[in-house]
């Protein structure tokens, strides 16, 4: 996959909206455009009564005003002159992040492109209104600003981006769920329209957190970011994960949720919010909390529970076992580093080893994870329907070929009458009359076989889940097993590099002498790892 142009280089916010465009076209200066990729030809001026639409705050207070402001100094500051002193939009946090946010500059690294940027939100605890992104360093904040703002009155995320000398508006979180401007746009990476966070959860890999500290010595010695309030004055992901990501995403969804249901209790759209439980809509990162680079022979390396199994869900949300500390040993991790001549490269900039924190791989996205606790806490979806879907294939959380086949069965609309629905009644039915149809193993009859468990489903597929752990921690205790999985990891890593939410960042992941081409790899229910769509017993 290319690598992005630099325009292109936003904080999990989107690409340009220009960037597929083969003209970059030249936008009347003074007036708002909207360019909806997809669906619109090109762009074209927004009328007066289009821009009363808007009423997030970006628009309310600024756009509607017939300001523009082309500097992020200048949005920040034409919000304080257009509010009063106490508005929750004069509250400000700011983060920094970036791939190689822990290579210090050299005159070796300087043509590192390390994709540092910037996040600054206004807004009250928990309910971030504004969110500004950029490049953190001077040339990259000339080129790059991306306004994402909440509107309440819409239920939905505004987005917008500066082009040029004006303002462009790119759409809103509604398309970013329907074609033809699904995945296009802001909405590549912004999957499901709201605020997105690769790095969600602890260490909160390659942000600035309690975790790693991202030094100044990152920035070139004349670079401005090293004494800019913006960078100096950063808060840690820690708190960008609590005060700002996981509640957007809340809100967007409950949003979404209740906007979806009519007053007479039907739920419309549902195959729109099941693909988020059968399929992969998305992923998040997460990673060992160990530093790669200290790790010892003899030392345990905790590995991430969740790249083995959705125990978000599966666990905390359904009261299924939750999984042990999987660890490996030191020696073994080390070894196969060397193995695979595992090594951060990005251009001619080569360093042997992991990333900064130890196996970096892709989970399941907590935008996935929060449709899915919601379709629950409103009774469109039951506990026992969830499980038994989510036992399809638990062992491969993300990327299941076989989960992502019982989408064929879900209906258009389903009837709520809280606190519960016909939803699961509707699939079960419609995936009983086809399971004879098939063959043995097949999704079909794997989820007709949990759901079959009845009552008893919660003590039967918990033994299933207890084995598996077992057995996992087994073959990690065996270099040999540890190699497989490994190979697994490098397998998923690959198939995130071919998704839009990378963003074409070489130094996202570690790179392997693994052949890119190499089959995609799946685990099997006994922790064997197997080439995806072969057969087995």
């Amino acid at each position: 996959m290319p690598e992005r142009d630099a325009s292109s280089a936003g904080p999990d916010v989107a690409r340009s909206a220009f960037a597929r465009s083969d003209t970059q076209p030249q936008l009347a200066i003074g007036r708002v455009h909207r360019f909806v990729m997809g669906l619109d030809a090109g762009p074209r001026p927004l009328s007066d009564d289009e821009i009363a639409e808007l009423d997030d705050p970006f628009a309310r207070l600024l756009l509607r005003r017939g300001v523009l402001p082309m500097t992020v100094s200048e949005v920040l500051d034409e919000v304080d002159n257009a509010t009063q002193a106490g508005d929750p939009l004069r509250r400000q946090l700011t983060f920094l992040v970036g791939e190689g946010s822990q290579i210090l500059w050299s005159a070796d690294t300087a043509d590192i492109d390390r994709g540092l940027r910037l996040i600054v939100t206004r807004g009250s605890d928990n309910l971030i209104d504004v969110i500004v992104s950029m490049g953190a360093s001077g040339d990259e904040r000339r080129r790059f600003l991306q306004v994402l703002g909440w509107d309440d009155t819409n239920g939905v995320f505004q987005f917008y981006e500066r082009h040029g000398d004006t303002w462009v508006w790119a759409g809103n979180s509604w398309h970013s769920l329907s074609p033809p401007s699904r995945g296009q746009g802001p909405f590549d990476s912004h999957v499901n329209g709201s605020m997105v966070d690769k790095e969600l959860k602890p260490p909160w890999i390659h942000w600035h957190s309690v975790a790693a500290s991202i030094p100044p010595e990152i920035f070139a010695p004349n670079d401005p970011a090293r004494v800019d309030p913006l960078v100096t004055r950063r808060s840690g992901a820690e708190l960008l994960e609590a005060a700002v990501v996981r509640p957007a995403i809340e809100r967007w969804t409950n949003s979404r949720l209740a906007r979806r249901t009519r007053a007479d209790g039907t739920v419309e759209h549902v195959p729109e919010l099941l693909v988020q439980l059968l399929d992969t809509t998305t992923i998040n990162i997460v990673s060992s909390p160990q530093v790669s680079s200290t790790v010892e022979p003899d030392d345990r390396v905790v590995l991430p529970t969740t790249f083995f199994v959705d125990s978000d869900t599966l666990a905390e949300s359904l009261r299924l076992p939750a999984p042990p500390k999987f660890t490996v040993l030191g020696q073994t991790y080390l070894d196969t580093l060397e193995r695979f001549d595992v090594a951060l490269v990005a251009g001619r900039f080569r360093q042997a080893g992991d990333t900064h924190f130890a196996f970096e791989v892709p989970e399941r996205a907590f935008e996935d994870i929060a449709v899915v606790r919601k379709c629950l806490d409103i009774g469109l979806l039951t506990d026992r329907f969830v499980a038994s879907a989510l036992m399809v294939d638990f062992a491969n959380p993300i990327f299941s070929a076989a989960r992502s086949q019982l989408l064929q069965y879900v209906p258009a609309t389903a009837q709520l009458a809280n606190p519960s629905s016909d939803l699961s009644e509707q699939i079960v039915a419609a995936v009983e009359q086809a399971a004879p149809g098939t063959p043995r193993g097949s999704p079909e009859r794997t989820f007709l076989a949990n759901w079959q468990l009845g009552d008893d489903w919660q003590a039967e597929l918990s033994q299933r889940l207890e084995r598996y752990y077992t057995a996992l921690q087994q073959r990690l205790d065996d270099p040999a097993g540890f190699e497989a999985i490994f190979r697994l990891a490098e397998s998923r890593r690959r198939r995130v590099r071919q998704m839009e939410l990378s963003e074409g960042r070489s130094l996202l992941f570690a790179r392997t002498n693994i052949d890119r081409a190499a089959p995609n790899l799946v685990m099997l229910p006994d922790a064997t790892v197997t080439q995806e769509g072969v057969d087995t017993p």
